[in-house]
C-alpha cells in the first residue's frame, strides 16, 4: 500500500513541475501571397530545404481563434499558408523532338492535360491549387 502511495505523489510531483513549464511558443503562420519564389535557383538546380514543424495559424485575424498543426516551413524563414511556392524552369535541350509534359496543370485539369516543350524552348509551368491534395 505505501508503495501505490508512494508512486502516486510521485506522480501529483511530477505533474504539477510539468504544469508549471510553459510550452514554447510556436511561430505564427503568415499569408503567402505567391509572389517570391521559395529555395534558390542557380545553374538551373533548385535548392530549397523543406522543414514540416508546428505552428499557428489564425485563419480570420490575428485577435481571433487559431489552431495549431504541421506546415510545411522553408528552413529559416516563417511559416507560411500556402506552403513555400516553388516554381521550376523546364527546357527541352533536344534539337529534334517536341517534350510533351503532363502533371504541371493543377488537380483538376485532368491527366490527359498536357503541355508541349518544343526543342530549345524553356517553359514555366504556374498553376493554382484548385484542389486539396499533393500536386
Amino acid at each position: 500500500m505505501k508503495t501505490t502511495h508512494a508512486r502516486t505523489a510521485r506522480l501529483l510531483v511530477g505533474i504539477a513541475i510539468l504544469a508549471g513549464c510553459a510550452a514554447p511558443a510556436l511561430p505564427v503562420v503568415e499569408s503567402n501571397d505567391n509572389r517570391v519564389s521559395a529555395g534558390t535557383l542557380e545553374n538551373g538546380v533548385l535548392t530549397l530545404n523543406l522543414v514540416v514543424a508546428m505552428a499557428r495559424w489564425y485563419p480570420e485575424d490575428s485577435g481571433g481563434s487559431f489552431t495549431e498543426l504541421p506546415v510545411f516551413v522553408e528552413e529559416g524563414q516563417r511559416p507560411q499558408i500556402p506552403a513555400p511556392l516553388i516554381r521550376v524552369p523546364v527546357r527541352n535541350a533536344l534539337a529534334d523532338s517536341v517534350v510533351k509534359v503532363f502533371g504541371f496543370n493543377g488537380a483538376t485539369a485532368g491527366a490527359d492535360s498536357t503541355t508541349a516543350v518544343a526543342p530549345g524552348e524553356t517553359q514555366a509551368f504556374d498553376y493554382a491549387a484548385d484542389a486539396a491534395g499533393t500536386f
